[in-house]
């Protein structure tokens, strides 16, 4: 072991260390952005839903830019190091945007720093793979073919880790009120400007190839030239018509070039229905994590954040992957049924329809929670008793709760026709005094909730319910009302470990009113109390249970006597009892975030078919000089995917969440058919031969075999990545064939 590595190119490890930070920096970011975008910056969901997704396509399109210019421009290292720099400033206006320095996070600073960022990691995606296997000479084969073990490695542990760490620095950490997004982003900011000062460390020793013609921009003129003048032959029919449009590009490009465009092509057809899985795939970042901020997150021990979720797909990939390779696709051809890689996608992308019919399972249950919209002609009333006696409502002689609302308790929600209604209270069972009767009138606006307080001062005090549904996330809500006839001044404890004796100030809540809805991130509490902000604080002996998801009503009342302080000014604190009475308007989520693990399940293993074996598949076809290219596009149809999410998100149609699933889950079914059909009419090509003599004639061993061998070792061991990565993986030794770099 010691022999293997005593000539390993020491400055290798620099580039590893910039791959594992630049992968913790990218997947650590996104893990949290559609939540940040939503919830911090205030966008609609499919807004922010759109905008992730646009990030993803902008990532998957600048490989081919960043390739260009390193094979074209400038070279690999400079493009490296010029490209993070910018990468690095994105991730900075991304740190600096999520401080609320007025109180609000704006949407300026995130599209700034996103396309910073996507053009930051999309530019270098072509680059430091290859540029990493340039390091070593001829003779360190091996050694070469464990970089990307290592390569793979880093990615694989930056992004899981980056998933687990900045979701749980988004949820469990509070330094901006309830959040601490600057820190979440920070994170991975610093480490991408370290990934930079580290790669420069090893700038002296690094083997650099100097940048020639780009294969991109060759193909592309044979295409241009060969479809300029099939047209221009065809309108003066003046040249033989040859069997092929490229041929027409001859003789400005060689018959070999010109077939291996052709076979290119062909394979690229096969590429068409692809974009579908991506669009799939790649909602378990945005839709699938929406989904997880309605559930119920509370393990007892511990609450698991929505978007931690994310961490279980590389984290099977790592599983799945040995076992598939190893155990069931040996099976399977020994049981006399060969899975070849196209049917291997095509089952991926049954699986992936699949996951999505799952989630649109639990959607159902989840919306099975939601309180049911109100109509617009009607109005949600519950009445709320907080005198100390049995209180009787009853609306033209007909009693709406039979056996009363019993002292600081609450009624049923009751749906009645919007307009100005006339009910009759009673107080009766109240020590000392008879049943007192009275009629009120209050007007009730339609699609609105209200709370009707009845307080012990013979009034009905109406408020608002503006909170309808459950909330997002693993927070709650809750609001005070004052049953006292003094204003209180009020500050709340959180009474977690993490965050004992931070306050929040709620602020004066006149009496007989409420308070605005404060958030509660799944946290106890404890409330001190102070009238006219005096120095004298009452920490009362309640405490404030929330679950998340759930919408709360907390009373304050004094319990040393039925009826309220008699005097406006300011009483002694030691001669009242004042305590809090929870109630529950909205009922938590109920659906446990654990039921999401199937999907994840379902669509990995979909992923473990159809990314590898397609990139795979990609690689096997291609010509020696086209691998890079196609795989250059293979990246185009995660583009192209993501692109098909953007237009449904912000399509005007009100389609319901569960039904978005479905839909997504049949065009997957439609295209899997499609696909298949494609299939039956694709002739498989067999280049090991030709290339095995080619390599012969160089080194004694075929180039071929050197790059499957690598790409098997990347099977085994990538991650999300290995799509992004392949791109350049086979690059290393195209000197061969006078081809330069992708």
């Amino acid at each position: 072991m010691l022999n293997y590595f005593k000539n390993y190119p020491k400055h290798v490890f620099c580039i590893l260390t910039n791959e594992f930070c630049e992968r913790f920096s990218y997947y650590g970011m996104r893990a949290i952005l559609v939540i940040y975008l939503w919830k911090e910056v205030g966008l609609e969901q499919k807004t922010a839903t759109a905008i992730y997704h646009a990030f993803i396509v902008i990532s998957y399109f600048m490989p081919i830019v960043g390739a260009i210019i390193a094979d074209g421009w400038i070279g690999k290292c400079k493009t490296i190091i010029s490209i993070s720099i910018i990468y690095a400033l994105g991730n900075i206006v991304m740190t600096i945007s999520a401080i609320p320095f007025d109180g609000t996070c704006y949407i300026y600073g995130p599209i700034v720093g996103l396309i910073l960022i996507a053009f930051g990691t999309g530019g270098i995606k072509p680059c430091v793979s290859s540029f990493g296997a340039d390091q070593f000479s001829e003779d360190q084969k091996l050694q070469k073919e464990s970089f990307f073990s290592f390569f793979y490695m880093a990615i694989n542990i930056g992004s899981l880790l980056s998933t687990i760490i900045t979701p749980t620095i988004r949820g469990d950490i509070f330094c901006f009120n309830d959040s601490c997004y600057a820190l979440a982003f920070g994170i991975p900011a610093a480490l991408m400007v370290f990934s930079i000062f580290v790669f420069i460390i090893g700038i002296k020793w690094y083997t650099n190839v100097p940048p020639g013609q780009s294969i991109i921009t060759r193909l592309g003129g044979c295409v241009i030239k060969g479809m300029t003048r099939s047209i221009s032959c065809r309108k003066r029919k003046t040249e033989e018509k040859k069997e092929h449009w490229l041929d027409y590009a001859e003789p400005d490009y060689d018959r070999q070039f010109i077939s291996d465009v052709k076979d290119v092509i062909h394979v690229m057809w096969i590429f068409l229905p692809l974009p579908v899985f991506w669009a799939l795939y790649d909602q378990q970042g945005s839709r699938w994590t929406l989904q997880a901020t309605q559930m119920n997150g509370d393990l007892g021990s511990f609450v698991l954040q929505p978007d931690i979720l994310q961490a279980i797909n590389p984290l099977l990939i790592i599983v799945f992957l040995p076992l598939m390779e190893s155990i069931v696709f040996p099976c399977f051809a020994k049981c006399g049924y060969p899975l070849k890689p196209l049917k291997r996608m095509s089952y991926g992308m049954l699986l992936a329809a699949a996951s999505f019919i799952i989630a649109a399972g639990i959607q159902v249950l989840i919306d099975r929670d939601m309180p049911a919209p109100i109509a617009s002609g009607e109005a949600k009333i519950r009445f709320i008793n907080t005198s100390p006696c049995t209180t009787f409502v009853s609306k033209e002689n007909n009693t709406l709760a039979p056996g009363g609302v019993a002292s600081f308790d609450s009624s049923e929600y009751f749906i009645m026709k919007a307009g100005n209604l006339s009910f009759d209270v009673e107080w009766t069972g109240c020590a000392g005094s008879a049943s007192t009767q009275k009629k009120f009138r209050l007007n009730f606006l339609g699609g609105k909730a209200y709370h009707v307080y009845l307080g012990n001062d013979v009034d009905a005090h109406l408020f608002e319910q503006t909170q309808l549904t459950q909330t997002d996330d693993i927070e709650s809500i809750v609001r005070f009302y004052n049953s006292l006839n003094v204003p209180l001044d009020m500050v709340s404890m959180k009474t977690t470990k993490d965050q004992e004796n931070e306050a929040h100030d709620i602020g004066r809540i006149d009496s007989y009113s409420v308070s605005k809805y404060e958030p509660i991130i799944l946290a106890n509490f404890y409330v001190r109390v102070s009238f006219n902000k005096t120095s004298t604080t009452l920490q009362l002996p309640t405490e404030v249970q929330s679950k998340n998801g759930a919408v709360y009503t907390i009373i304050i009342r004094n319990r040393t006597s039925e009826f309220p302080v008699s005097s406006s000014d300011a009483p002694n604190l030691d001669d009242l009892q004042l305590d809090m009475i929870q109630l529950t308007d909205i009922e938590p989520w109920s659906v446990n975030i654990l039921l999401q693990i199937p999907q994840y399940v379902v669509i990995t293993i979909g992923e473990c078919l159809f990314s590898v074996t397609g990139l795979a598949f990609a690689y096997t076809q291609a010509p020696t000089s086209m691998k890079s290219f196609l795989s250059a596009i293979w990246l185009l149809t995660i583009a192209v995917g993501n692109l098909i999410v953007i237009i449904v998100a912000e399509s005007d149609s009100s389609l319901k969440q569960v039904y978005e699933f479905l839909l997504f889950a049949g065009l997957m079914f439609l295209t899997t058919f499609i696909f298949a059909i494609m299939t039956l009419f694709y002739k498989y090509v067999d280049r090991e031969e030709s290339q095995r003599t080619d390599g012969e004639a160089t080194d004694g061993s075929t180039n071929d075999e050197k790059k499957l061998d690598i790409d098997s070792k990347g099977h085994h061991q990538t991650t999300k990545e290995r799509e992004a990565e392949a791109t350049t993986q086979n690059n290393f030794d195209s000197k061969d064939y006078d081809v330069t770099r992708l």
